[in-house]
Protein backbone atom coordinates (compact mmCIF):
# COMPACT_ATOMS: atom_id res chain seq x y z
CA UNK A 1 0.00 0.00 0.00
CA UNK A 2 0.89 3.69 0.21
CA UNK A 3 1.25 6.19 3.02
CA UNK A 4 3.84 8.15 4.93
CA UNK A 5 4.72 5.53 7.55
CA UNK A 6 4.11 1.84 8.01
CA UNK A 7 3.87 0.68 11.63
CA UNK A 8 3.61 -3.12 11.76
CA UNK A 9 4.06 -4.61 15.22
CA UNK A 10 2.86 -7.11 17.83
CA UNK A 11 1.29 -9.49 15.35
CA UNK A 12 1.16 -13.27 15.79
CA UNK A 13 1.02 -15.47 12.71
CA UNK A 14 0.75 -19.04 13.92
CA UNK A 15 -0.20 -22.55 12.78
CA UNK A 16 -0.58 -22.33 9.01
CA UNK A 17 -0.63 -25.62 7.10
CA UNK A 18 0.16 -24.76 3.49
CA UNK A 19 0.26 -28.03 1.50
CA UNK A 20 0.36 -25.97 -1.70
CA UNK A 21 2.83 -25.53 -4.55
CA UNK A 22 2.32 -21.76 -4.38
CA UNK A 23 4.07 -19.14 -2.23
CA UNK A 24 3.23 -18.23 1.33
CA UNK A 25 4.46 -15.24 3.36
CA UNK A 26 4.09 -14.61 7.06
CA UNK A 27 4.51 -10.85 6.63
CA UNK A 28 4.80 -9.39 3.12
CA UNK A 29 5.87 -5.76 3.53
CA UNK A 30 5.51 -3.64 0.39
CA UNK A 31 5.39 0.16 0.42
CA UNK A 32 6.71 2.38 -2.36
CA UNK A 33 10.18 3.89 -2.21
CA UNK A 34 9.09 7.13 -0.54
CA UNK A 35 7.97 5.43 2.63
CA UNK A 36 9.29 4.69 6.13
CA UNK A 37 8.79 1.28 7.74
CA UNK A 38 8.90 0.23 11.37
CA UNK A 39 8.32 -3.52 11.73
CA UNK A 40 8.86 -5.00 15.19
CA UNK A 41 7.72 -7.47 17.88
CA UNK A 42 6.07 -9.81 15.38
CA UNK A 43 6.09 -13.61 15.68
CA UNK A 44 5.76 -15.85 12.65
CA UNK A 45 5.72 -19.51 13.61
CA UNK A 46 4.42 -22.98 12.76
CA UNK A 47 4.15 -22.80 8.97
CA UNK A 48 4.23 -26.45 7.95
CA UNK A 49 3.72 -28.82 5.00
CA UNK A 50 5.55 -26.34 2.73
CA UNK A 51 5.65 -27.55 -0.89
CA UNK A 52 6.29 -24.26 -2.71
CA UNK A 53 8.09 -21.17 -1.42
CA UNK A 54 7.68 -19.94 2.16
CA UNK A 55 9.11 -16.77 3.71
CA UNK A 56 8.65 -15.59 7.27
CA UNK A 57 9.26 -11.86 6.68
CA UNK A 58 9.52 -10.50 3.12
CA UNK A 59 10.48 -6.86 2.57
CA UNK A 60 10.05 -5.09 -0.75
CA UNK A 61 10.21 -1.30 -1.26
CA UNK A 62 10.86 1.58 1.15
CA UNK A 63 13.21 4.49 1.75
CA UNK A 64 14.10 3.68 5.35
CA UNK A 65 13.15 0.52 7.21
CA UNK A 66 13.73 -0.86 10.69
CA UNK A 67 12.95 -4.53 11.38
CA UNK A 68 13.62 -5.61 14.96
CA UNK A 69 12.61 -7.97 17.76
CA UNK A 70 10.82 -10.26 15.31
CA UNK A 71 10.77 -14.04 15.82
CA UNK A 72 10.58 -16.41 12.87
CA UNK A 73 10.39 -20.02 13.97
CA UNK A 74 9.33 -23.49 12.84
CA UNK A 75 8.95 -23.17 9.09
CA UNK A 76 8.93 -26.79 7.92
CA UNK A 77 8.96 -28.18 4.39
CA UNK A 78 7.01 -31.28 3.44
CA UNK A 79 9.26 -34.34 3.48
CA UNK A 80 8.24 -35.37 -0.04
CA UNK A 81 8.63 -31.96 -1.75
CA UNK A 82 11.95 -31.60 -3.62
CA UNK A 83 11.12 -28.10 -4.94
CA UNK A 84 10.21 -26.42 -1.63
CA UNK A 85 12.15 -23.27 -0.69
CA UNK A 86 12.25 -21.68 2.77
CA UNK A 87 13.58 -18.29 3.89
CA UNK A 88 13.35 -16.72 7.34
CA UNK A 89 13.90 -13.12 6.18
CA UNK A 90 14.00 -12.11 2.49
CA UNK A 91 15.24 -8.64 1.52
CA UNK A 92 14.70 -7.73 -2.14
CA UNK A 93 16.90 -5.51 -4.30
CA UNK A 94 14.49 -2.60 -3.79
CA UNK A 95 14.50 -0.12 -0.95
CA UNK A 96 17.16 2.35 0.19
CA UNK A 97 18.35 1.87 3.79
CA UNK A 98 17.10 -1.28 5.52
CA UNK A 99 18.20 -2.32 9.00
CA UNK A 100 17.47 -5.66 10.67
CA UNK A 101 18.41 -6.11 14.33
CA UNK A 102 17.59 -8.25 17.38
CA UNK A 103 15.63 -10.74 15.28
CA UNK A 104 15.57 -14.48 15.98
CA UNK A 105 15.33 -17.09 13.20
CA UNK A 106 15.31 -20.71 14.25
CA UNK A 107 13.94 -24.17 13.48
CA UNK A 108 13.73 -23.85 9.70
CA UNK A 109 13.77 -27.27 8.03
CA UNK A 110 13.31 -28.37 4.43
CA UNK A 111 13.87 -32.12 4.72
CA UNK A 112 12.74 -33.22 1.26
CA UNK A 113 14.20 -30.45 -0.92
CA UNK A 114 16.73 -30.95 -3.68
CA UNK A 115 19.01 -28.04 -2.78
CA UNK A 116 22.08 -27.38 -4.88
CA UNK A 117 24.70 -24.76 -4.00
CA UNK A 118 25.85 -24.14 -7.54
CA UNK A 119 25.02 -20.87 -9.29
CA UNK A 120 21.48 -20.85 -7.91
CA UNK A 121 20.32 -20.20 -4.37
CA UNK A 122 19.92 -23.10 -2.00
CA UNK A 123 16.49 -24.04 -0.80
CA UNK A 124 17.00 -23.18 2.88
CA UNK A 125 18.37 -19.83 4.11
CA UNK A 126 17.87 -18.09 7.42
CA UNK A 127 18.34 -14.72 5.69
CA UNK A 128 18.37 -14.11 1.93
CA UNK A 129 19.51 -10.79 0.40
CA UNK A 130 19.11 -9.84 -3.24
CA UNK A 131 21.70 -7.71 -5.07
CA UNK A 132 21.41 -3.96 -4.41
CA UNK A 133 23.63 -0.84 -4.32
CA UNK A 134 21.89 0.24 -1.11
CA UNK A 135 22.63 -0.32 2.56
CA UNK A 136 21.37 -3.49 4.26
CA UNK A 137 22.47 -3.65 7.90
CA UNK A 138 22.12 -6.77 10.06
CA UNK A 139 22.94 -6.32 13.75
CA UNK A 140 22.51 -8.49 16.87
CA UNK A 141 20.43 -11.12 15.05
CA UNK A 142 20.40 -14.83 15.90
CA UNK A 143 20.09 -17.46 13.18
CA UNK A 144 20.20 -21.05 14.39
CA UNK A 145 19.58 -23.84 11.87
CA UNK A 146 20.09 -27.52 12.69
CA UNK A 147 17.58 -29.42 10.59
CA UNK A 148 17.58 -32.97 9.24
CA UNK A 149 16.86 -34.33 5.75
CA UNK A 150 14.94 -37.35 4.47
CA UNK A 151 17.88 -38.84 2.59
CA UNK A 152 16.00 -39.21 -0.73
CA UNK A 153 17.56 -36.23 -2.51
CA UNK A 154 20.82 -36.23 -4.48
CA UNK A 155 22.15 -32.93 -3.12
CA UNK A 156 21.13 -30.83 -0.15
CA UNK A 157 22.67 -27.64 1.21
CA UNK A 158 21.71 -24.68 3.36
CA UNK A 159 22.92 -21.28 4.53
CA UNK A 160 22.49 -19.18 7.64
CA UNK A 161 22.73 -16.10 5.42
CA UNK A 162 22.83 -15.98 1.63
CA UNK A 163 23.27 -13.03 -0.71
CA UNK A 164 23.23 -12.77 -4.48
CA UNK A 165 26.20 -10.55 -3.73
CA UNK A 166 27.26 -8.88 -0.50
CA UNK A 167 27.68 -5.31 -1.74
CA UNK A 168 26.19 -2.88 0.79
CA UNK A 169 25.72 -5.61 3.41
CA UNK A 170 26.94 -4.82 6.93
CA UNK A 171 27.02 -7.69 9.48
CA UNK A 172 27.77 -6.82 13.11
CA UNK A 173 27.34 -8.72 16.37
CA UNK A 174 25.26 -11.53 14.88
CA UNK A 175 25.08 -15.17 15.96
CA UNK A 176 24.99 -17.15 12.70
CA UNK A 177 24.94 -20.89 13.31
CA UNK A 178 24.12 -23.55 10.73
CA UNK A 179 24.61 -27.22 11.52
CA UNK A 180 21.89 -28.51 9.19
CA UNK A 181 22.58 -31.89 7.57
CA UNK A 182 23.92 -31.86 4.02
CA UNK A 183 24.13 -34.42 1.24
CA UNK A 184 25.81 -34.99 -2.11
CA UNK A 185 28.85 -33.61 -3.87
CA UNK A 186 27.35 -30.13 -4.14
CA UNK A 187 25.43 -30.02 -0.88
CA UNK A 188 27.11 -27.93 1.80
CA UNK A 189 26.28 -26.52 5.22
CA UNK A 190 27.30 -22.87 5.03
CA UNK A 191 27.21 -19.87 7.35
CA UNK A 192 27.72 -17.04 4.82
CA UNK A 193 27.02 -17.85 1.18
CA UNK A 194 27.45 -15.53 -1.80
CA UNK A 195 26.06 -16.48 -5.19
CA UNK A 196 28.57 -14.30 -7.05
CA UNK A 197 32.30 -13.82 -6.62
CA UNK A 198 33.45 -10.53 -5.12
CA UNK A 199 33.43 -8.88 -1.72
CA UNK A 200 33.47 -5.21 -2.72
CA UNK A 201 31.31 -3.07 -0.44
CA UNK A 202 30.91 -5.80 2.20
CA UNK A 203 31.59 -5.01 5.87
CA UNK A 204 31.45 -7.46 8.77
CA UNK A 205 32.86 -7.94 12.27
CA UNK A 206 32.14 -9.07 15.85
CA UNK A 207 30.05 -12.05 14.73
CA UNK A 208 29.87 -15.66 15.90
CA UNK A 209 30.07 -17.83 12.78
CA UNK A 210 29.69 -21.59 13.21
CA UNK A 211 29.00 -24.43 10.75
CA UNK A 212 29.93 -27.41 12.90
CA UNK A 213 33.25 -29.24 12.61
CA UNK A 214 35.16 -27.63 9.70
CA UNK A 215 35.23 -29.78 6.57
CA UNK A 216 34.68 -29.45 2.81
CA UNK A 217 30.99 -29.86 3.61
CA UNK A 218 30.84 -27.53 6.62
CA UNK A 219 31.94 -24.04 5.63
CA UNK A 220 32.09 -20.60 7.16
CA UNK A 221 32.00 -19.09 3.66
CA UNK A 222 31.21 -20.32 0.15
CA UNK A 223 30.61 -18.52 -3.14
CA UNK A 224 30.41 -21.44 -5.55
CA UNK A 225 34.14 -21.38 -6.17
CA UNK A 226 36.02 -20.16 -3.09
CA UNK A 227 35.43 -21.77 0.28
CA UNK A 228 36.62 -21.16 3.83
CA UNK A 229 36.35 -24.09 6.22
CA UNK A 230 37.78 -22.40 9.30
CA UNK A 231 37.35 -18.95 10.75
CA UNK A 232 41.04 -18.23 10.13
CA UNK A 233 40.61 -19.20 6.47
CA UNK A 234 37.67 -16.83 6.25
CA UNK A 235 39.51 -13.99 8.00
CA UNK A 236 42.37 -14.37 5.54
CA UNK A 237 39.94 -14.26 2.64
CA UNK A 238 38.11 -11.10 3.78
CA UNK A 239 40.98 -9.30 5.55
CA UNK A 240 40.77 -6.84 7.28
CA UNK A 241 37.16 -7.81 8.02
CA UNK A 242 36.09 -10.11 10.89
CA UNK A 243 39.16 -9.40 13.02
CA UNK A 244 37.05 -9.70 16.19
CA UNK A 245 34.71 -12.49 15.08
CA UNK A 246 34.57 -15.89 16.79
CA UNK A 247 33.37 -19.39 16.04
CA UNK A 248 31.57 -21.60 18.55
CA UNK A 249 28.29 -23.31 19.26
CA UNK A 250 26.71 -20.63 21.41
CA UNK A 251 25.57 -21.85 24.85
CA UNK A 252 21.84 -21.32 24.26
CA UNK A 253 19.59 -21.81 27.27
CA UNK A 254 17.35 -24.25 25.39
CA UNK A 255 17.60 -25.72 21.88
CA UNK A 256 15.86 -29.02 22.57
CA UNK A 257 12.33 -27.62 22.70
CA UNK A 258 11.59 -25.72 19.51
CA UNK A 259 10.56 -23.14 18.68
CA UNK A 260 12.49 -21.58 21.53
Amino acid sequence: GNGTTLECHDNLIDNNITNSDHSIYGLYITFNDSEYKNVYNNTITNITEIRGSATGLYNYHGTLGYFYNNKIQHLIGKSSSPSATIFGIYQTEYGKEMYFYNNTITDLENPGAEAVLGTDWNELSGIYIESSPNIRGFYNNTVYLNGTITGNQTNYGSSAICGFDLYGVDLRNNILINTTASKGTEGKTVVIRERTQGLTGFTSNYNNLYAGIPSPKNLIFWNGSISAQTLNDYKTLVFPLESQSKTEMSPFVNVTTQPW
